[in-house]
Formats: C-alpha cells, structure tokens, sequence
C-alpha cells in the first residue's frame, strides 16, 4: 500500500544516498515539501507530482542555475558516466512508487471534452482559466494549448513566465513537433498509455524566455482518425490572428502544456534541423487493443 509516509521515506532515503548536491540540497527537499503541502491523504495528487518530477529534462551543462530544474530527478553527479540514456537511482526509486500504485489504481480516462476556442482579441482573465482547466481532457485538468506554433528571436521578444505558472515544452527550441503524437499530451490517459512524449524544456516561474507565437489549429490537420474535439484543451480560432504567449500566460495557471511546434520563424531547415520530440514509455504494463484504445477515446473509462 503506498501511503505518504512510504513516499516521504523514499524521498528521505534518496536524499541521503544521492552525490548530486543540487538534488540533495535543492530539488528532492522541495519535492518533499510540496508532498506534504498536499491537503489531505490525496495519494493520486501525490502520485501525480512524483510522474511530474520524474519526466523534467536532464539539467545540462557542469553547473547549471539552481533554477535549471525544480527537482534535480534526472541529474547525475558529474562522477558518474552519463550516457543520455541511463536512469538515476532517485529516478528508480521514484518510478517503483509509480508502478506500485498504478498497478493497484489504474488509469481512468476522462471523458471527450469540447475545446475552448480562443480569439485574438479573448481576454484571459480567472474566468477564462477556469474555462482553460475545464476544456482540458486531462485527468490532472492542466492546461493544453494546441496550435501551430513557432518562437520569436532576439532580446526584445523575451517573456518572462508569471509566479504560479509553468511551461512544459515537448520539442526542443526552434524545432518542429515531429515524431510526438499530440493525443498523448492532450489526453495522456488514452493517447499515452503505451508511450508518452518526453518533456525536453520546462520553464517555470521567473524564466526569461524567447516568447512564442500560437496560430488557428485545424482539426483535420492533427492526422489522426479520432474526432478532434475529443481531445478538448484550449485552441485558437480559424480565423483568429497569431497571437503570442505572453498574451495567454498569467499568474497562478499551473502548468501549461505547449503542443504545438516551436518553430524558427523565418527559416523551415533551421527549424527542421534543429531537433526533435522524443517518446518515452507509458505507464500501461500490458498492450491495449485498437479496439479498447477507441473505447477509451469516445467515451472514457477504463479499458
């Protein structure tokens, strides 16, 4: 049984044996006290932020900001041999809780949800949040924005991220969304049972970043044969101007899933070689049929 006892020890337990000083100091005592700011015994909201924790990118770089990641899950200490592809001991430890109760608590999938449809003009006050969460497929109700997306270049285009608010990013900068089913990141419990797009950038609040555009998205341009509203989040409208991310982004909107591309404005083989998305497993142990995946799409549940 996982209780939040049986997470914190985990915690405690990574805390002492890890040689990351970041992760020791910084990242793992903030995770643990965001699990015990959860009211209650939520478990599922536990479990939540631990799959958050374990899928942030790699810090890079020998001494990055203590800001370059918010847990430290995935960083090394600089005397092991880091691969790309080797897992840390926290990350181990992390994902046994995972699967622990994820075996014990399937996945249900919520049910199709109609999209909100933004204008250029829409003014994104607390009531159009609420109406962001709302449309959002998700079974976490984080925001997703779906689109064609591309950034913006030099000093005078930055933003920087609003407290209470995080942008999770699945391509790398100036890269299209390639080889990344944007299903998975809408509704992570159909689409993402088996493989999930990997995050490859988190910016949370405070960061300065380049900022972004976001243009109408048409439903039959997604390339898939599910109904495109099932995937609900929040979209632009056909007819509305691109407008930039600094216009969606406010306070306290949690996280903010960017499925859209984020493209060199001007120059398509910069952007094209510039990177890509990448999967990583799902939490589904065993294959789901076509037949229970379609299911699940059109009316939610379980398998």
């Amino acid at each position: 049984m996982i209780t939040r006892q049986k997470i914190i020890a985990v915690i405690n337990q990574c805390i002492i044996e890890t040689k990351s000083q970041r992760k020791k100091n910084v990242g793992l005592p903030r995770l643990r006290t965001e699990i015990l700011q959860i009211q209650g015994l939520d478990i599922e909201a536990m479990i939540r932020l631990l799959e958050t924790a374990v899928s942030e990118p790699e810090p890079t770089g020998k001494n990055p900001p203590d800001s370059a990641s918010r847990y430290w899950v995935n960083r090394h200490s600089w005397s092991v041999f880091r691969g790309g592809a080797s897992k840390t001991s926290t990350r181990k430890k992390l994902e046994e809780i995972i699967a622990d109760y994820r075996g014990l608590h399937p996945l249900v999938a919520p049910a199709p949800r109609k999209p909100l449809i933004l204008q250029t003009t829409t003014v994104i006050d607390e009531r159009v949040i609420t109406r962001m969460k709302s449309a959002s497929r998700r079974a976490d109700h984080e925001i997703v924005l779906l689109g064609h997306g591309e950034t913006t270049l030099g000093p005078g285009n930055q933003t920087t991220i609003p407290d209470g608010t995080t942008v999770v990013f699945y391509t790398p900068d100036q890269a299209f969304l390639r080889n990344v089913d944007v299903r998975a990141i809408a509704v992570p419990e159909v689409w993402g049972r088996h493989q999930r797009p990997k995050v490859q950038e988190i910016a949370g609040p405070g960061a300065v970043i380049q900022d972004h555009r976001i243009g109408e998205l048409d439903p039959s341009g997604i390339g898939h044969t599910a109904p495109a509203e099932q995937l609900g989040g929040t979209w632009m409208a056909l007819t509305a101007t691109p407008r930039k991310l600094s216009s969606i982004l406010k306070p306290n909107m949690g996280n903010v899933h960017w499925a859209a591309c984020r493209a060199h404005p001007t120059d398509d083989m910069i952007a094209f070689n510039a990177g890509e998305g990448q999967n990583e497993p799902g939490p589904e142990p065993n294959p789901l049929t076509d037949v229970q995946i379609d299911r699940l799409a059109r009316q939610g549940g379980r398998p």
